[in-house]
């Protein structure tokens, strides 16, 4: 159980929140992480013996942080989900894992905690098809965000993706899209607005896909995940330009 993990991604959202109390965004999400912390640890609790039924019964817990800090859509959902019955949001896990939509944050922020735990204790994948390097080896699933950091054995920073849905993170080479594979230097591109030069997008011109990465060479103290909500100008920007991000995130970005 590693719950220094989600330590560190609540910590690093409260501390920019501090800097900047106006983010709606980053004080949500702040909410959002804490109860996925309880959920997970909850996951662990269960001695090997967590399953979507379990997972489903922590709902409430989640539904508590969206209640105080969410949107006044997500607020509205809450009180649908408090009349659904355990079977209901059963059903709404198992459709999101048939059919993955980024408009569906309630099933996305449980399974989460549910597919980190998954692949920390060893458990069986929630998806087992993989199409390619691009994808989460774990579970199939695609990345959120990227990010650079040094290795012991490498004289250069690494590139490593952190899945959306499970939030395993796997290496992927620099110089490649994401998303497509496109390798030719005159496709690929980034932008980074100077007051976070530690985040940049990277985009594609074959696909016309974008992603974020945090460069922990140049910020030590960031969070990629987190980093990426705080950084919500920059998928502004990437909108504007006709960008499409590969993976959005919780807050929607």
């Amino acid at each position: 159980m590693d719950l220094a993990f989600w330590d560190k991604q609540i910590n690093r959202a409260n501390d920019l929140t501090s800097q900047a109390p106006a983010n709606e965004l980053l004080t949500f999400y702040a909410s959002v992480l804490s109860s996925q912390r309880d959920i997970y640890e909850s996951l662990w609790a269960a001695n090997q013996e967590a399953d979507l039924e379990l997972l489903g019964g922590t709902m409430p817990i989640l539904l508590k942080a969206v209640e105080q800090t969410g949107s006044q859509q997500l607020r509205n959902e809450v009180q649908q989900l408090k009349a659904s019955s355990a079977t209901d949001v059963v059903s709404m896990l198992l459709e999101y894992l048939s059919h993955p939509s980024p408009t569906q944050f309630f099933a996305k922020a449980l399974l989460q905690p549910y597919g980190r735990w998954g692949w920390e204790s060893g458990a069986n994948e929630i998806a087992a098809q993989v199409n390619g390097p691009e994808f989460c080896p774990f579970c199939g699933g695609r990345p959120q965000v990227s990010y650079h950091q040094f290795d012991a054995s490498s004289e250069s920073a690494n590139r490593k993706l952190i899945c959306a849905a499970c939030l395993f993170s796997w290496p992927l080479r620099r110089g490649v899209c994401v998303n497509c594979g496109e390798e030719s230097p005159s496709k690929l591109a980034y932008f980074q607005a100077e007051e976070n030069d530690h985040v940049r997008v990277e985009t594609c011109e074959s696909c016309r896909s974008y992603i974020k990465t945090i460069d922990l060479t140049k910020l030590g103290t960031a969070m990629p995940l987190v980093d990426d909500v705080a950084t919500a100008a920059l998928d502004l920007w990437a909108a504007e330009k006709s960008y499409t991000k590969i993976e959005l995130n919780l807050v929607g970005l």
